[in-house]
């Protein structure tokens, strides 16, 4: 049995900041074989932000070395990629039933609020599962 797990940009960020290996974290979180996806628009995101001069931009240059851990899924539209990443990812969630990682708290809401699991970050360390696998 396996899960497919999308991850968002924060989250792919995640080991630059908080040196967490959240392949290896979320396969021990959901006890099974997983899937990890992302989507164009968050790979754009990463770029965008790794071509800032900061501390986050740095983080994003290797979150997006981690991009090649995910399979890049399509999405149904050509109108859907220029909508924000978030919204994307709201709509193949709920389309596909797909589990998705994110520390965004608004975005957590959003899924929740659709009864979609939500895997996020506690503290600074703990990954944990908010939600019901189907």
């Amino acid at each position: 049995m396996s899960s497919t797990v999308l991850l968002d940009s924060n989250f792919l960020i995640l080991p630059a900041s908080h040196k967490i290996d959240v392949f290896r974290e979320i396969e021990n979180l959901l006890c099974m074989n997983v899937i990890f996806v992302t989507i164009q628009p968050v790979i754009n995101e990463l770029k965008r932000l790794a071509k800032k001069p900061t501390k986050l931009g740095k983080k994003a240059s290797l979150a997006l070395k981690f991009v090649s851990k995910c399979n890049i899924l399509e999405l149904d539209s050509k109108n859907i990629t220029k909508r924000n990443a978030d919204d994307s990812i709201l709509d193949l969630s709920k389309s596909r039933k797909i589990i998705v990682a994110t520390t965004d708290i608004y975005l957590k809401k959003r899924l929740r609020e659709m009864n979609i699991p939500v895997i996020y970050l506690r503290g600074h360390s703990q990954i944990k599962l908010d939600g019901h696998l189907e």
